[in-house]
């Protein structure tokens, strides 16, 4: 029997007549509802016995009712598998059923008439049941079924209540009837209405869409096991195959609180967790794959769809990814082992074991933001947390996590009163088992689209635009439409307002609550993090001086990566720049670049630059004149009213609040407003506050709002401004409702006296000088001022804001003191004048006009304006009289303390005071000495952040216009000398009456004055002087007038005999640069180094020659020396800084300064650039390794013969030799402490070369020099003849100190450091197309200097080039003909090879390369440089240990045998294993490397000397990676550097407690002599490495810890380390 159930078809009549009850049955229908009895609006109760009931038995499964107020149980079809009404069927749910026998055939929820919540439940006056629903009024009838429905995990109930128990606020489904009474109610959870702050568009296949629609659930949908697959636990249930959010969800999330827990262990019956059973709660929430699932079929699907016709996209989370990509061809899979952040795109799938989760973003720190649904622990420690958005990452701290607790917590606050763990470990969440999991990407070409570019978005950038809102940095750039007629005042509640957001220009409402108190905050061109919503800024907070995160100022330096700013250092990487632009009318900002002098305002977090703005920055400004807050005396209210004088301009309606009512937030700030300050100093004569041609270019709101309310100051709001400072100690704003003491400045003085209480008001008819008292403040019509004081012949000093005209005839002056009488020539202008140049120089440079009217000043019309005076017994004090006082004596008292701000003078430099006592320690605080118009004044220098600029542009005795600030510091200086126009400077040739006549010119000199400077070391002196004829002079001129006379030094012109072409990169250019200061620049230690003694000077950026060298080595002669024991007289600096920088020229200072004049075609500073001078020691390695122009020889380890180890001195340092190495033209050679420039090697071998020295006792300077055996050698006889031929007066000095120095002394070196530097000529560096390279340092000096008979370009002459082949032996043998010898082109050269008695040639090696144990060998055809290399081994030991220089009696054997068979060593060819020879770093990290087995290290950062070509490049990456090599300070890693002994020690124990070994055994080092010498951070690695046996002491008592250590050595310590 089959019969539909519907209540409503059956009178209450009918029911009342049944004789039976309602659930009467008979024998033969057990369980079959009697065709009488009504059955709608059925409750689904759930599974008889849940909990204990299994999934094998649900076919059979007892499905519990309630019918007509009694439970039923029904069984249900299993529809050959699909299960359709049981995917239906959810508890506490309403339904109407369809009955067969005992079995329901079909069922459909019912939502009942009308639900909602109880707003009112009552009996009327007639005895009716009454409710309101949602405010909506029913009857209830007195037979209405009341029942209650409560839900838990386990199953619904149903319990009849009566109306009494019905309660206001509970929820309700009714059922009504056609008079709309309630037949039926159900008490029951209702869930509130719910739109997802972020929803996507169902079928819109685009990957923005496809994060919308995933962050459609996020925060209302609770995790269940198995939930939203279906109800057998197979695919997808209906719930993740229904577009938009399921009802069920939002009704199970809303339903429960932080006690919810999503799989209840203790009692299965009373769990929703499924505990190996069905998923009978699949409609409650959703679990990890059913939410990818959902989110996927709402992007490829615009329909529903049910278990009876889909599978939808539930799956195995395990799985997921792959089936996406190879079953439904969405896009790609992958596996990577590990992942790494650089792996995920937005909008990737990942597929962890068990686990899945969508990527929604990359973060700048690699942390990636996901969505996913996980059973979180609640707030009570409860797991049901659902789906979300977190951060995976390296720790809690990163930027993700940040993220999703931002996002979280603000847009769904009920899930984040439950949950706040948002944190997922990276590696937990990448690693994955077995051949299924593994991420999947989208094909965003043929799958989804992206036409928002989120794929090239960050995860910030992605949830702004998702949420449509935005939280971060924005430029304000100003009112859109601003002049434009349409967009008046009227509207500016509706304005659009323009920032700059990350690179675009975008268009918000501001939020105008609070008396558009956010509009009052925002300047034009000004920083802020804002925060938007729905296209309104909803807060904003300035970002400018004083900010935290705002570090502003003055670029200094700009290094790789790095920018230093206001002393600050910050790291730029991935920082973003621009450049802020401000005018009338709007703000711009585009991409820019920065240099040293520019201005910026960097946003920071922490010693990160985020952002770099290119901008305007004022710089500090103190008043000269300001006053005490809330100091309530006449003094102090007129100091407070100076306060803004000279540096705050005219803007009208400048200081109104923005909506041009009351005063703004600048109006009653206590102190000047930066704002003030900001616009001033950007402005110039040209600013006009009022530009009628175009509004939109206009400061003047015309008939509008005050846009420009920030930038300057009117006159009521001074005369308000001034008040509020006087009256108050701390801010107003606007947002606090203030309204501070701006109004109309015809009221002003009125409202003082009658509202405020402050004073008297008056009108007079006229006004006259007698009427007005010190600190009066009058209103005039549209206008207001403030009375300093009266002059003696009645004129008046006042004060006020007004807009006067520029020197350019614009109106904008500001704030100022003028004098108000009968004419310009009264006392009030004079003392106007006077102070405003004196103390506003700024000003004063722009207006100059201070004169009002008397008349037009104090007349007026109407009843408000007049004069108010302060009452002086209550409001005001007047303790220092200033009401009895005349104008005069009122500025001379107020300004008595006060600092000439700024002022430019001529000066002559002395230099620093105490010189020889002072350290440089202290040189940031040095007073330096200046003769100044007949006195000696000392002013201090600022640092400029290190550079120390201006020290680096002084010179003593001579002379400087300088730039005093507030009288104390040198802030400018202008070097007035040779070629300055208004400098004549030479020999005197005659003298007349008020005339003199220097360098041909004749200057009047009434008037000037005379002096005379004297220089010497230790500080220049000036004293007054007479000239005569022959006399040298530097005359500062105005025209033809001396002003003053210096008698002085003044060189000669000087020609150098050779000189360079500035930027020319040849061979010869560079020969011919490095020539150009020979016999001209004496030798000054730290000379052409900076001031600070940090990188180059001005000097050595300088095109050409200095003035300074020329200068210097004219006026010493043979006397000159260097250094003085006597520091206080000395160019020495010992250990102090580099006083005398400028005056000559050191080694390493000469060859920087030849780089940069063959490198460059404009001089530099320091301000912007460092240049090429360093330490010599390192300089040449710089040129190879740092500026890749060439190759560095590192020279032959020094052996001692009697022991065949490398030879080491009594500190333990060893020697490395160029014996046989060919000096080349051009090669660069850093001894240790020296560098020099080869011009070449001579037929004999001997070498001419340049460099700067003091030769023996003196300072002879840049010079051509020789090395030789004696000065006999042909170097030499160069050296001498052309020094003494070309330069005369070197030759007079120093012509028998011409150098001819030892190879011994000058090519033998030690460190790591120190070799020989070689051009590249072949790859563009520099060129050689003159044939320098293959020329003798004969025909290149004869070419130089012009003397050649051939072609005059040096070389073309020589149709052959020769080269050079250098043949060198070892111990044991020799080699015929030894040393370099040079070859024709093309010719051939045959080389010998003997052993000597005992010896047998043991290997031959040309050009590198083994060519075996030959006696022989020719070369054919010669056409480039080559080497060769015979080494021996004693007769027997090739035999004994398969290398030919290891013989059983040597200590290192056995360990050079187990080195090799355990793989960590290897020989340098098939028979040598070189014992003796160095062994690199590049070569120990290889060997820890391999013993690693030589792991990946892909996407590691490149290291600047590390080349990625480099056959040791993995090692060396992950040696630095894993911390086993730290490196150097500025990166580089040296791999071809020695290692010596104490850093094998340091990077072997790094090594040692990476793996975990024993490192607690030390020795104590004292016993060894050279203990102290082992490097402060090498004495703990050094002490495990002796006490465990690895190393030993080169002797008994020597540790030798700098020396190099030997393969024979590292052989022994790594097979004692590395035990077979």
């Amino acid at each position: 029997m089959k019969q539909k159930l519907c209540a409503l078809l059956l009178s209450a009549s009918m029911l009342s007549s049944l004789a039976v009850p309602a659930f009467a049955v008979d024998a033969s229908e057990t369980n079959a509802l009697p065709s009488q009895t009504p059955g709608e609006d059925v409750v689904y109760l759930g599974v008889e016995n849940y909990g204990k009931v299994t999934k094998d038995e649900k076919e059979t499964f007892k499905h519990r009712f309630f019918v007509d107020g009694a439970e039923k149980t029904f069984t249900i079809p299993a529809d050959g598998g699909k299960f359709e009404i049981q995917n239906q069927l959810q508890e506490g749910y309403i339904y109407d059923v369809t009955i067969d026998g005992d079995q329901i055939t079909a069922a459909e929820m019912e939502e009942g008439d009308v639900a909602g919540v109880l707003t009112k439940v009552w009996t009327d006056d007639d005895g009716d049941w009454r409710i309101k629903v949602d405010n909506e009024s029913f009857t209830i009838n007195k037979d209405a079924e009341l029942y209650d429905i409560t839900s838990k995990a386990g199953g619904a109930t149903v319990q009849d209540i009566k109306f009494n128990e019905l309660k206001q606020n509970e929820t309700v489904r009714i059922v009504v009837d056609s008079d709309d009474h309630v037949t039926k109610l159900f008490r029951m959870f209702i869930a509130e209405d719910y739109t997802a702050p972020v929803s996507g568009v169902p079928g819109k296949q685009t990957l923005k869409n496809f994060l919308a629609t995933a962050l459609t659930p996020v925060g209302t949908s609770l995790y269940v096991y198995g939930g939203s697959w279906d109800w057998q636990d197979v695919n997808s249930s209906n719930q993740s195959m229904t577009i938009g959010l399921s009802q069920s969800w939002i009704d199970f999330f809303q339903s429960q609180d932080a006690n919810y827990t999503y799989k209840n262990s203790a009692n299965p019956s009373e769990s929703y967790y499924p505990h190996n059973a069905w998923n009978q709660y699949y409609y409650a929430g959703i679990d990890c794959s059913a939410f990818v699932g959902w989110s996927v079929y709402n992007v490829m699907n615009t329909e529903d769809s049910t278990v009876a016709d889909n599978t939808g996209y539930v799956m195995s989370a395990t799985k997921q990814a792959k089936n996406f990509a190879e079953v439904q061809k969405w896009g790609t899979w992958s596996q990577e082992k590990p992942f790494k952040p650089e792996h995920f795109q937005t909008g990737d799938i990942f597929s962890m074991n068990g686990h899945v989760w969508i990527c929604l973003g990359k973060c700048e720190d690699g942390s990636l933001v996901i969505l996913h649904s996980t059973p979180s622990d609640s707030i009570n420690g409860q797991g049901g947390g659902g789906v979300q958005i977190n951060g995976v990452g390296e720790s809690k701290d990163c930027q993700a996590v940040k993220l999703a607790e931002e996002y979280m917590s603000k847009y769904y606050p009920q899930w984040w009163d439950r949950y706040h763990e948002v944190y997922k470990n990276f590696d937990n969440y990448t690693k994955y088992e077995g051949e299924n999991a593994g991420k999947f990407s989208w094909d965003l070409k043929n799958t989804l689209a992206d036409p928002d570019g989120y794929a090239n978005m960050s995860a910030d950038e992605i949830l702004a635009d998702l949420f449509d809102t935005y939280h971060g940095e924005a430029v304000y750039l100003g009112v859109n439409g601003y002049g434009d007629r349409n967009t008046n005042w009227d509207h500016k509640p509706t304005f659009q307002h323009q920032f700059f957001v990350d690179g675009d220009v975008r268009t918000f409402t501001v939020n105008d609550e609070k008396d558009y108190s956010l509009q009052n905050q925002l300047m034009e061109g000004y920083v802020y993090d804002i925060d938007v919503t729905a296209n309104e800024v909803t807060d904003v907070e300035l970002k400018d001086k004083g900010h935290s995160n705002v570090v502003m100022g003055e670029v200094t330096a700009i290094g790789n990566d790095t920018i230093t700013v206001d002393g600050k250092t910050l790291n730029t990487a991935n920082a973003k720049t621009y450049e802020i632009t401000s005018k009338a009318g709007g703000s711009s900002v585009k991409d820019a670049t920065v240099k040293v002098g520019d201005t910026v305002k960097v946003m920071v977090n922490g010693d990160q630059a985020k952002t770099v703005y290119k901008t305007f920055v004022a710089e500090e400004y103190k008043a000269p004149v300001s006053g005490t807050p809330g100091e309530k005396t006449l003094k102090n209210f007129l100091a407070t009213a100076l306060t803004p004088v000279g540096t705050s301009l005219y803007v009208y309606g400048g200081s109104w609040d923005w909506q041009d009512v009351n005063s703004s937030n600048q109006s009653m700030t206590i102190g000047l407003s930066q704002s003030w300050i900001d616009f001033f100093q950007s402005q110039d004569a040209n600013y006009t506050y009022k530009y009628n041609a175009d509004h939109s270019e206009s400061y003047y709101p015309h008939e509008q709002w005050n846009q420009y309310y920030y930038a300057g100051i009117d006159c009521s709001a001074f005369v308000g401004w001034s008040v509020y400072n006087t009256m108050h100690t701390t801010n107003g704003s606007v947002a606090n409702g203030d309204k501070g003491y701006v109004m109309s400045a015809t009221q002003q003085a009125k409202n003082f006296a009658n509202e405020q209480g402050w004073g008297t008001w008056e009108q007079k008819a006229p006004f006259k000088p007698e009427d007005f008292k010190t600190g009066d403040i009058f209103s005039m019509n549209g206008h207001v001022w403030i009375c300093l004081g009266k002059c003696e012949d009645g004129s008046l000093v006042i004060l006020h804001s007004t807009p006067s005209d520029s020197i350019n005839g614009q109106g904008g002056g500001g704030v100022q003191i003028n004098g108000v009488g009968d004419s310009e020539d009264c006392q009030a202008v004079k003392l106007a004048e006077e102070y405003m140049s004196k103390y506003y120089p700024q000003w004063w440079e722009r207006y100059h006009k201070v004169y009002k009217n008397f008349k037009d000043y104090t007349k007026y019309s109407g009843d408000a304006a007049g004069k108010f005076s302060w009452n002086l017994n209550g409001i005001l004090t007047d303790t220092e009289g200033y009401a009895s006082m005349s104008a005069d004596q009122i500025l001379a008292d107020l300004f008595k303390d006060a600092k000439i701000p700024q002022q430019t003078m001529e000066a002559v430099y002395l230099g620093v005071e105490n010189y020889g006592t002072v350290t440089s320690k202290e040189k940031e605080s040095f007073k330096h000495r200046f003769f100044i118009d007949g006195d000696i004044k000392t002013y201090t220098i600022p640092a400029d952040g290190g550079k120390f600029e201006i020290q680096n542009q002084l010179q003593e005795g001579y002379i400087y216009d300088i730039t005093v600030k507030d009288e104390a510091q040198v802030v400018d200086v202008e070097l007035k000398d040779k070629d300055h126009n208004d400098v004549v400077m030479g020999e005197v040739t005659a003298i007349g009456e008020n005339t003199i006549t220097v360098n041909g010119k004749t200057l009047n000199t009434a008037d000037s004055k005379t002096y005379e400077i004297t220089s010497k070391a230790g500080g220049s002196s000036v004293k007054a002087a007479t000239v005569a004829v022959s006399d040298t002079v530097k005359v500062m001129v105005n025209g033809d007038q001396a002003e003053t006379v210096y008698k002085a030094f003044v060189a000669e012109e000087y020609k150098a005999p050779v000189s360079g072409t500035p930027g020319k990169k040849t061979l010869k250019n560079f020969l011919a640069t490095a020539m150009e200061p020979v016999g001209t620049a004496l030798y000054v230690y730290g000379g052409t180094w900076d001031w600070q003694d940090v990188n180059s000077s001005n000097q050595s950026m300088t095109i050409g020659l200095s003035q300074s060298w020329i200068d210097f080595f004219q006026s010493q002669d043979k006397t000159y020396h260097y250094k003085n024991p006597n520091p206080a007289e000395s160019y020495y600096p010992h250990n102090a800084w580099n006083q005398y920088y400028y005056a000559g020229i050191d080694c390493s200072g000469y060859v920087g300064w030849s780089v940069y004049n063959l490198m460059n075609t404009e001089n530099s500073t320091v301000a912007d650039n460092k240049g090429y001078v360093m330490s010599a020691t390192k300089q040449a390695g710089v040129f190879a390794s740092n500026e890749g122009w060439g190759t560095m020889d590192m020279g032959d380890v020094l052996m001692d013969e009697t022991t065949g180890k490398p030879w080491v001195d009594e500190d333990g340092d060893g020697r490395r030799i160029y014996e046989g190495h060919e000096f080349k033209p051009g090669d660069i050679f850093s001894m240790n402490g020296h560098v020099w420039i080869s011009l070449g090697t001579c037929k004999d071998g001997s070498i001419v070369f340049m460099h700067s020295t003091p030769n023996t006792t003196n300072g002879a300077g840049v010079q051509i020099s020789a090395i030789g055996p004696d000065k006999n050698c042909e170097a030499y006889k160069l050296a001498n003849q052309y020094m003494n031929k070309y330069f005369p007066q070197w030759s007079e000095r120093y012509g028998d100190q011409v150098l001819c120095l030892t190879f011994d002394s000058y090519t033998k070196v030690y460190g790591d450091y120190a070799g020989k530097f070689s051009w590249n000529l072949k790859n563009g560096v520099i060129s050689d197309p003159d044939g320098y390279a293959d020329m003798t340092p004969a025909e290149i000096l004869a070419d130089l200097f012009h003397e050649n008979t051939g072609s005059s370009s040096g070389g073309s002459d020589h149709s052959d080039p020769t080269y050079a082949i250098r043949a060198s032996a070892g111990k044991g043998g020799s080699i015929s003909p030894k040393g370099t010898v040079r070859v024709e082109k093309n010719d051939s050269k045959t080389y010998s090879i003997t052993a000597d008695k005992g010896y047998a040639i043991a290997d031959v090696t040309v050009n590198g390369k083994s060519v075996g144990a030959v006696d022989s060998y020719t070369f054919k055809n010669v056409t480039s440089d080559q080497t060769i290399h015979a080494t021996f081994a004693l007769e027997g030991a090739v035999e004994q240990s398969g290398f030919a220089d290891v013989s059983k009696n040597d200590w290192f054997y056995d360990a050079v045998q187990d080195a090799v068979d355990m793989g960590l060593m290897a020989g340098v060819s098939a028979n040598r294993f070189d014992p003796k020879g160095t062994v690199t770093r590049a070569m120990v990290a290889q060997v820890l490397y391999a013993r690693e087995g030589k792991p990946a290290v892909s996407g590691a950062a490149a290291i600047s000397d590390v080349p990625a070509n480099a056959w040791f490049h993995d090692a060396m990456q992950w040696a630095k990676a894993q911390g086993v090599i730290a490196g150097y300070p500025d990166g580089r890693m040296e791999p071809n550097a020695p290692v010596t002994r104490e850093q094998l020690a340091v990077i072997l124990h790094s090594y040692a407690q990476k793996k975990g070994m024993d490192v607690s055994k030390t020795a104590d080092l004292a016993g060894y002599a050279d203990a102290s010498s082992v490097s402060s951070w090498a004495k703990n690695a050094m002490s495990w490495a002796v006490g465990s046996g690895l190393i030993s002491g080169r002797s008994a008592t020597t540790l030798a810890p700098a020396g190099s250590a030997t393969r024979a050595e590292c052989a022994v310590i790594f097979t004692q380390m590395f035990q077979k």
